[in-house]
């Protein structure tokens, strides 16, 4: 603490020089500061010494504080002083009284004599502790002293985060949902020692949804040094009336969950008694009670009592990591020893390891962190040392800062903005150099660096996840306490004597002792008075208050802050303007308060003045103005106050104001200031309230003249108004700033809400009460942060259906209240309660990514009757199962695809599990299909198994939530029931269920319950089958022999396929050959197509087997381009040649085979002797090689899977090392592998001499690879293609590429932590692909991502980078020249680089709130554009360029702001689909051009304001899916054309033109 005062008073000596000619002329200051300097390099070791209670060393330290904090209140005085004598018209004459001129001594006054005799004096006092300094034998140690804002490297763990206690969660849980059978109030007890994590435990459990749930009420009361009368008056005040003996009212009284959390020892009668009073109340309530003594266990009596163990070794490591995740990446084999024995030492308490752990994160560097481990391992305990070894590494000034709290009460909850504001006004907070900083910056960075390193504990956040208040933890506490010392003290009733030293207090002063109150003001040296005391003040203590204020003012001239609120005073004394260094003054609560005295504007060093709740002041001070230092004015709820003074605009400093206040027209006053005041008050943050108390004459110029656009801090805003007629043209120009988080609006007296209020992208919270004269509430759809809506007393106000779709869209709502508005009392039940799901927008993409279809032949009837059995216009009704039944290679997947794809729009969550079977046998059973589910229903990752009841654990989600699922390929009733339960009661009302199975028999418990219906899927007629064949086999066609091959495969579409794909380009001699091989097989063709699989295997040649049997081993479902690799030789892209005969690549570029031909691979394999000359068995499977050796076929091993290798594996050309170590020297063993997956690759790399020189693909998804993994330096691959780094969540800096000079494609998806990708990336001339998808820390990418000319693909959804700024060697060099595929969705982008459009294929920016406009670059002639989608961003036009756009397929522009489609949009003939829903900008009628679109497939126009659609839609022959639901314009539909399979309407349009559509076979939605 001593060294930030050293430093603050050296900063005000270099700030303010006309002070140095108090020290002396010349060298003689340069001698000083050496003093200051060489004094402040002792300090650091004389605290550390003084731990150790070296006698000599407290009062040394104390000689050091004292002398400098007479050193800083002199030159504060003097300073003061030339401010003053600045602002007067002769400042030149009475600057030389103080500032004595060097020529005119002998005209020197007193005071300029006298500061410089205590100049001199304190300079003496300085030089002779700096000598006792020397004899003690103080070293000089050089310190940082600066608080750096460093980049969030870690992904912190607040305490609520439970880590590692997940078994004794779960066994407290079953206590407070269990059913009791005596449904009387339970008690459990837990008890563990002081930093087990109690606290936490019972947090993390009280703030649980499903405890949320479980109880009406939730109570927590912190005991901690509460005397038992104080515990009893608690309890008492938050039972109420439940101490009612009556057992019909008990049922009455709700349930409630009671924490009371460190309960101490105290008398065993006073315990039962306790006891007595918490057994009273509501039946099934529950009592958890935290304590550190055994005699709280015994005295409460419970069987249920859990005692919390310390944490296990391996646990224990992991959550010191979590806390030093930047010391993780750093730490090797040298260290991870050293490391074991420090959380050894930790004892396996949750507090030291956290305070340990965020210790070692602090630190940068490798030689840092091991001075540090050295100083860890001399401890023999860590548990009593931890929490000073920590403080101990703090910068000096947020050592101060930690000791001020040591002014707070045990347990005390601490508010952050006052702490803040007590650190700012004591000169704690010293500006950073490099940076335009605010002060309230720099504090909030000191708070969080606390809190980052654990000194705070148990943080409430408010409804936009900021930080509010914290505790400290009562070891911690003792640690502040202790470094306090006597700077610090908290005077109560029976401690009011203070010492000379003491410069901080806090009060705590009951009625009983206010008469010695008095005593404190003798304390000449306070800087500090702050009260704790939560009792409220009696009127009779009134002039007690105000007689110690008075008192405390004279005798108290060096004070900083004030606190003194809720002291019952009426008047402050005019002598407060005496506290000429008063920074903070605090009168919050006196009631009695009316005025303000005058003397109060001379405080020119105030910087924040508190009055809430003063409710009788009725005027702040004239001279307002003159508080030129004032940062922070706080006058909430003085309801008497009816007006702001002028000059409020001059206090341009001002940070925090809370309320602005407009006069009523009868009590204007001549002097009050209009909204003008805020025009230059630029700078407010936080919060803001306007109150309008009357009409405004001119409420343009007014409203205008506020400025709130450009008040880009505030994030709150709270209008209220008197409920005029002007209101609306005021409301209407007070638009706010688009950073705006919070907006309320009170007492409005217009008909209709301003459109500004529809185009806040980051509002979270809307509140709208009292708004008598509106007809309609604003509208929503665009407000896609938004979180909480509160409607109150809207009488007159009316919600359409097109309203409520609107809110069921919302992506983030989560709450919703509705409150005396009857006319909004209809609202669908869903949307009523106070938690909901945060419902998908109905348009967006679709989360699943194996449902893909294409341009199947006959599948149009086929989709037709799916739906038609779907019976999805009943929406209301239970869910129901559609069974798609048939043999193998029928087509029932296909079928479901096309179904899925059609059909998802109309529901809240899909999901398409493929597979089943297979996947349930070889993933370890159902919990993977049901975490895929999961996953995809409530968009959210986590094991099923991590949850209690598995997926039972969501079934209170699921049944809200409006699903369409897949389940593709069931192959036993089991999987159905434990994918969507026994009678389908898992899912909310409308969902529905298709099953793909050749097994008939699982469906029918659902057909008996009349839930199911079947779809039997037959084989093709002769037609649509010669046509499939035909689409394959295509050229050379040779007919007749077509024609007998389609009637020998039996007409299954899978068969047709294979058949044909491989006769595709072959000679008539081979298509006889074909006809002649399958036709033995013919009859059975239903049966088995297995023998006409295995001949269509060996037509192939021996290139097409090995793709074959690799992508059947392998290569299924993995990325084509990423597989292509494998096999060097053939161009994959095209595939057709290749693939299709035995595999296809599906829209998502994705490899895939059918089941079929996995069997048949693996039959061919088995059937294939192993020492064969010409066949070798070539892939292996087998967890334990120790047992294979050479001569068993190790030699000719091509693909394996093992856990460890001993042989030396020439031929291996793809290795499967998922969560596998390597130890021992790998030289010449994988001379030939190509691909290596090694998925969960452990954090140390053990094997030497691993030289992989042709491998292409390395595949370390979900590993714990770091920056400095030892792999990228000792695994030698230069021919690397293809990285995967998925979900690699350790690493916080990317590796360096320049090793990999070839690489194609590089994925960093999911790697959450990220924060820096190397530069050296620009090196990657080859590179193809980035995949930085979720990289939700990454902020910026490197410039010399420009130098990538070859990029085509670039990913960047859900980052938050903001801007993608380009650079290359040569600045005229266009950038990114190739780039065909950008997708941005969800990210923080705000423009794209010029140049960047000119090869686009793919471009995606949905949900890009701040993207504005599109470059013209990307409508250039002849540009490639296929898809664009700027849906949720605030793009309002499109430029003309874009008429260029001859090849765009797909339009997106979901709810964004286009105000009408461009004329051009209708000559764009290759659009197949128009996305245009909730654009509710768009109105008035759709042109009549539309029918030009001969290729639109699906029109989308849901809740927009069209009001007509045009006759010359029914010539659009492909339309298959028209989308007007919520068009209340809309009143009526022309002639559709019959290609209209699903059709979305109102219920109203629906009754008019149901009949007409249902003749052309359409499904209707409502």
């Amino acid at each position: 603490m001593a060294e930030a005062l050293i430093l603050r008073v050296a900063k005000l000596l270099d700030d303010f020089p006309e002070g140095a000619k108090l020290w002396g002329a010349g060298g003689e200051l340069s001698e000083l500061k050496k003093t200051f300097s060489f004094l402040r390099s002792m300090v650091p070791d004389a605290e550390k010494r003084g731990f150790r209670g070296h006698w000599r060393i407290g009062p040394w330290l104390g000689d050091v504080k004292d002398a400098f904090y007479d050193a800083e209140d002199l030159l504060e005085e003097r300073n003061l002083g030339v401010m003053q004598l600045r602002e007067s018209p002769s400042k030149d004459k009475k600057l030389n009284h103080v500032i004595p001129s060097s020529s005119s001594p002998s005209k020197k006054p007193d005071l300029g004599l006298e500061m410089s005799a205590r100049a001199k004096e304190i300079r003496g006092r300085l030089e002779g502790i700096a000598a006792f300094g020397s004899y003690l034998g103080l070293r000089e140690c050089a310190e940082d002293v600066r608080v750096e804002r460093r980049e969030r490297l870690d992904s912190f763990v607040y305490d609520e985060e439970i880590i590692g206690r997940e078994g004794d969660k779960s066994a407290i849980m079953n206590f407070l949902l269990g059913s009791d059978t005596d449904d009387q109030i339970s008690i459990f007890t837990i008890r563990g020692v002081s930093g087990i994590g109690k606290t936490a435990l019972a947090r993390c459990l009280y703030e649980d949804d499903m405890v949320k749930k479980h109880f009406d009420l939730r109570q927590w009361i912190c005991a901690g040094e509460k005397s038992f009368h104080d515990l009893k008056r608690e309890v008492q005040k938050i039972r109420g009336r439940e101490t009612t003996e009556r057992a019909d009212d008990m049922e009455q009284l709700p349930k409630r969950l009671l924490v009371i959390d460190d309960l101490q020892s105290m008398d065993p009668k006073q315990l039962n008694r306790l006891k007595n009073l918490l057994m009273r109340g509501a039946r099934r309530s529950k009592i958890l009670i935290t304590t550190p003594d055994w005699s709280v266990v015994d005295s409460m009596d419970t069987a249920r009592y859990y005692r919390l163990e310390a944490l296990p070794e391996d646990r224990s490591f992991h959550l010191l990591m979590r806390m030093a995740c930047q010391v993780e990446e750093e730490t090797g084999n040298r260290t991870k020893e050293a490391t074991g024995r420090i959380v050894k030492m930790c004892k396996g308490i949750p507090l030291v390891i956290r305070i340990i752990g965020s210790l070692l994160f602090s630190k940068k560097t490798e030689q840092c962190w091991s001075r540090l481990e050295c100083e860890i391992l001399k401890y023999s305990d860590l548990r009593a040392q931890a929490i000073v070894l920590s403080y101990s590494h703090l910068p000096c000034q947020l050592k101060q800062c930690f000791a001020f709290c040591s002014l707070f009460p045990r347990d005390w909850m601490i508010d952050k903005q006052m702490l803040t504001s007590l650190w700012i006004a004591e000169g704690f907070i010293l500006p950073i150099d490099d940076g335009d900083w605010d002060m309230e910056d720099i504090a909030h960075e000191y708070f969080m660096y606390l809190l980052r390193r654990n000194f705070f504990q148990d943080c409430t956040k408010d409804e936009l996840g900021n930080v509010t208040s914290c505790r400290m933890h009562p070891l911690v506490r003792e640690v502040a306490l202790h470094v306090a010392v006597t700077d610090y003290k908290r005077i109560s009733g029976s401690l009011l004597e203070i010492g000379e030293r003491t410069r901080h207090i806090s009060l705590n002063i009951t009625s009983d002792s206010s008469q010695e109150y008095l005593k404190i003001g003798g304390a000449y040296c306070l800087r500090t008075i702050i009260k704790t005391s939560q009792r409220k003040s009696s009127n009779h203590e009134t002039q007690m208050g105000e007689k110690i204020l008075h008192n405390l003012i004279s005798s108290s001239k060096l004070l900083r802050a004030l606190d003194w609120h809720d002291n019952g005073i009426e008047k402050l004394p005019s002598s407060i303007c005496e506290l000429k260094h008063l920074t903070f003054l605090d009168l919050s609560e006196n009631e009695g308060i009316v005025r303000l005295p005058d003397s109060v504007t001379g405080l020119e060093t105030l910087q924040v003045l508190k009055l809430n709740m003063c409710y009788k002041l009725i005027e702040l001070p004239r001279d307002i103005r003159k508080l030129v230092n004032l940062r922070q004015l706080e006058i909430g709820n003085c309801n008497a106050l009816s007006y702001m003074p002028q000059g409020m605009g001059e206090l341009t400093l001002l940070r925090t104001l809370t309320d602005f206040i407009l006069p009523r027209d009868d009590s204007c006053p001549k002097n009050y200031g209009g909204l003008g005041e805020l025009n230059r008050l630029n700078h407010l943050r936080g919060s803001l309230r306007i109150e309008v108390k009357g009409e405004i004459k001119d409420a343009v110029a007014e409203s205008n003249a506020a400025n709130l656009k450009e008040k880009n801090s505030l994030v709150s805003l709270v209008l209220v108004f008197a409920g005029k007629e002007g209101d609306e043209i005021l409301l209407t120009e007070l638009q706010p700033s688009l950073n705006l988080r919070s907006l309320e609006i009170r007492g409005y007296g217009g008909t209709r809400f301003p459109s500004w209020m529809s185009c806040m992208p980051k509002l979270v919270r809307l509140r709208l009460f009292d708004c008598a004269a509106c007809k309609s509430l604003p509208s929503l759809g665009e407000l896609t942060s938004l979180k909480h809506l509160e409607i109150g007393e809207l009488p007159t106000a009316e919600y359409t259906e097109s309203d409520i779709d609107t809110l069921s869209s919302l992506p983030n709502l989560s709450t919703l209240m509705i409150q005396r508005c009857p006319n909004l009392d209809w609202i669908p039940p869903l949307l009523r309660p106070k938690e909901l799901k945060p419902p998908s927008f109905p348009l967006k993409s679709l989360r699943t990514s194996f449902a893909t279809i294409e341009q199947v032949t006959g599948i149009d009837d086929r989709v037709k009757e799916v739906i038609k059995l779907l019976a999805i216009e009943d929406d209301g009704g239970k869910p129901r199962i559609v069974g798609i039944h048939g043999t193998n290679g029928i087509g029932k997947t296909t079928v479901a695809k096309a179904v899925y794809n059609r059909l998802s729009s109309c529901f809240d969550s899909c999901s398409f599990l493929a597979e089943i079977g297979e996947k349930v046998r070889n993933n370890g059973g159902i919990q993977f299909v049901q975490t895929k589910l999961i996953r995809d229903i409530l968009d959210r990752d986590g094991n099923v198994a991590s949850f209690e009841g598995g997926i039972k654990f969501f079934l209170d989600v699921f049944s809200n939530i409006k699903a369409l699922i897949v389940l593709d390929d069931v192959e036993e009733l089991s999987h159905l029931y434990d994918l969507v339960g026994t009678q389908l009661e898992w899912f909310g009302p409308g969902s529905r269920i298709i099953v793909t199975s050749e097994n008939l028999g699982i469906l029918e418990t659902y057909v008996f319950l009349e839930r199911a219906n079947i779809y039997e899927v037959n084989k093709m007629d002769n037609g649509r089958a010669l046509e499939l064949f035909h689409k394959h086999a295509s050229i050379p066609w040779y007919p007749e022999i077509g024609k007998r091959i389609v009637k020998a495969t039996g007409q299954v579409p899978f068969v047709i396929e294979v058949i044909s794909s491989l006769l595709h380009g072959k000679t008539i001699e081979d298509w006889r050959k074909m006809e002649d091989m399958i036709k033995p097989n013919s009859q059975e063709i239903l049966k088995d197509c297995r023998e006409i699989l295995k001949i269509c295997y060996e037509a192939l040649d021996e290139k097409q087997k090995q793709i074959f049997r690799d992508i059947a081993w392998f290569a299924n479902g993995v990325d084509s381009q990423i597989a292509s690799y494998m096999w060097p030789d053939l161009d994959l892209l095209p595939s057709y040649q290749f693939l299709m005969p035995l595999a296809k690549i599906g829209e998502d570029n994705k490899l895939w085979m059918h089941k079929l031909l996995k069997h048949l691979c693996r039959t061919v394999d088995q059937e294939e002797p192993i020492y064969h000359v010409k066949r070798r068995r070539l892939y292996i499977n087998d967890p334990d090689l120790k047992v294979i050796n050479k001569e068993e076929g190790m030699e000719v091993a091509e693909a394996l899977f093992p856990d460890t290798f001993m042989e030396t594996l020439p031929n291996v050309r793809f290795l499967k090392l998922d969560r596998a170590s390597m130890t021992g020297n790998f030289a010449d063993v994988f001379p030939k592998i190509r691909w290596l997956r090694w998925q969960g690759c452990p954090r140390d790399f053990e094997a030497t001499e691993l030289d992989l020189t042709e491998l292409v693909i390395l595949d370390l998804s979900w590993s714990k690879v770091t920056v400095d993994w030892g792999g990228w330096r000792k695994i030698k691959m230069e021919q690397l293609k293809v990285l995967n780094l998925t979900s690699c969540t350790d690493l916080l800096i990317s590796p360096e590429f320049s090793s990999f000079p070839n690489l194609e494609i590089l994925i960093l998806e999911r790697c959450s932590r990220l924060v820096h990708l190397d530069p050296s990336i620009g090196g990657l001339k080859k590179l193809l692909c980035l995949n930085l998808k979720s990289c939700t820390e990454l902020n910026r990418v490197p410039t010399e991502l420009g130098a990538l000319k070859a990029l085509k693909e670039l990913l960047i959804d859900e980052t938050s980078v903001r801007d993608i700024s380009l650079r290359s060697d040569s600045e005229e060099v266009d950038h990114l020249t190739s780039l065909s595929i950008l997708s941005a969705n969800n990210s923080n982008i705000t423009n794209l680089p010029n140049g960047v459009g000119e090869k686009l294929r793919r471009l995606s920016l949905r949900n890009c709130h701040w993207i504005q406009n599109l470059p013209k670059s990307i409508g250039q002639l002849g540009s490639p554009l296929e898809e664009l989608d700027i849906s949720g961003t605030g793009i309002s036009k499109l430029p003309g360029s874009f008429s260029n756009l001859r090849r765009l397929r797909v339009l997106k522009m979901d709810y964004c702001f286009i105000r009408k489609f461009p004329s051009f949009i209708w000559h764009l003939h290759s659009l197949e689909e128009i996305h245009a829903s909730l654009c509710r900008n768009i109105e008035g009628d759709i042109p009549r051009d539309i029918g030009k679109l001969e290729n639109l497939r699906i029109l989308r126009l849901r809740n927009s304001a069209i009001s007509s659609l045009p006759p010359e839609i029914k010539h659009l022959s492909k339309l298959e899916t028209l989308d007007v639901l919520h068009c209340d314009k809309l009143h009526e539909l022309p002639a559709l054309p019959p290609s209209l399979i699903i059709v979305h309407l109102s219920p109203k349009l629906k009754e008019k033109v149901s009949d007409l559509l249902m003749k052309k076979h359409c499904f209707i939605t409502v």
